[in-house]
Order: C-alpha cells, then structure tokens, then sequence
C-alpha cells in the first residue's frame, strides 16, 4: 500500500491525516474515525483490508493532530474535516463516519453539497451526545489505551450539547448509508435502524455480519467490500 502521513491547519490547530493509495484512480473514501479514535488505530484495524483510494482524519486532540485548549464543538470537530478536504482540493469523495464520526461527518458534509457522492454512517444514530464528565473518566480508565489526549477529552465534554442531525441529514442530495453492527453491543439498535428508515426514507440500512460497535476491527473485509462498492458507482 502507498501510505502518505499528512498534516494540514485549521487556524492554528494541526490536524494529522493518512493518505492511502492516492496513486489509483476512483472517489477516495474519507473516513472519520469515533469520538475517541486516530486515524492510525483505523489504519490498524482495516490491516490492509481496505485496498482503494482513502483519506483517514484524526481529528484535533487525536492521534497527531494538536490538541488545543478550547475548541471542542460538533461544528468545531467539523471543521477539521472541511480542511483536510479542501487541503487536499478533493472534487468528489464518499465520506464514512465511525459511531459519533458519522454525525461529524454530517455536520461537515453540509459545507460540500457538490462533491460528497454518498454519506455512510457506521453503527450511531444521526445525533451528537451531550458528552460529560462521568464519559470523561469512563475513557480515561482506558489508560494508556486511548489515543486522545485528556484536554481533548475535558473540551468535548465541556462543550458537548445533545444535537440531533436528521434534517442535516435529509437537506443532502447524496445517497445515504447506515452500518449496522450484528453484535449486541450494536449502538445503532434495531429500533433505531427503523426509525431512521423512517425520518430518512432514502437512507439505505445494510447490517455488517459477525461484527459488533468495533465493526472496523471485527470485519473489516464485508466493511472495506461495502464501503469500496459504494465508492464504485462514482467512477
């Protein structure tokens, strides 16, 4: 594979992402990873499996992107992905959201009606979660097996507001996707997938087998195959 490490500024935050596969032709899938992820814990997960074009941000206080003091809002997370897209002057891209990365990537998509072809969210309803701190200390007991720092972790908390994002949703033109894990520790539950085919009638629901919310690590051959067949309608 053809791996480029990647940095782009977003004001004065830098934020990382990973280029994969850039020298083949096709829609890049840009991928955001969950709320507390980097882009080099998807890299890992996938293990390869996913061989097309794609672009995997870690957003700012993940990974190697800086992590500022203040500045921890959907909308501010959004941002970070409005940069990597136009840094790297993308016409078209498929955008895949991981667990609350989805509703980020629907706030970000908003600013890109032309160019995002389809819009996939993996395994979370289309709401952003009012995030404290009793979250806060459940992810830092993770210890050393997070890859956030705790400022980012005490500003998405500080900052955190339940946002419900289904007419974000609804307002784009694209073709809109949900993942749902088979596992019982799915979070987008089945009750959830129906009423989401309900607010959303042209969102399609497909379920990932033998997978549960860590879908990317637990079947990231049946993801990468769904996630390159979407792409492959754009070319």
């Amino acid at each position: 594979m053809n791996i480029q490490y990647k940095t782009t500024l977003k004001d004065e935050v830098s934020i990382s992402y990973i280029v994969v596969n850039e020298n083949l032709s096709g829609v890049p899938i840009v991928i955001i990873p969950g709320a507390v992820n980097s882009a080099e814990e998807i890299v890992e997960a996938f293990d390869g499996k996913l061989t097309s074009y794609h672009i995997i941000i870690s957003l700012r206080g993940r990974g190697k992107s800086s992590s500022p003091v203040t500045g921890y809002s959907l909308s501010d997370q959004a941002s970070d992905i409005q940069a990597v897209i136009e840094c790297e002057k993308i016409e078209s891209f498929v955008l895949f959201g991981h667990s609350v990365g989805s509703t980020i990537g629907i706030r970000a998509a908003r600013n890109f009606p032309n160019n995002i072809k389809a819009l996939v969210m993996g395994d979370f309803p289309p709401f952003y979660p009012p995030f404290d701190e009793n979250w806060v200390a459940h992810v830092l007991s993770y210890g050393d097996g997070i890859d956030i720092t705790p400022i980012a972790l005490h500003g998405i908390a500080r900052d955190a507001e339940y946002i419900d994002v289904i007419d974000e949703l609804n307002a784009l033109k694209c073709d809109s996707y949900a993942i749902k894990a088979s596992g019982e520790d799915s979070l987008l539950r089945t009750e959830d997938a129906q009423k989401l085919q309900e607010l959303c009638p042209r969102c399609t629901i497909l379920e990932l087998p033998e997978s549960g919310h860590e879908m990317i690590r637990d079947n990231p051959i049946e993801l990468a195959r769904i996630l390159e067949s979407i792409s492959k309608q754009f070319e």
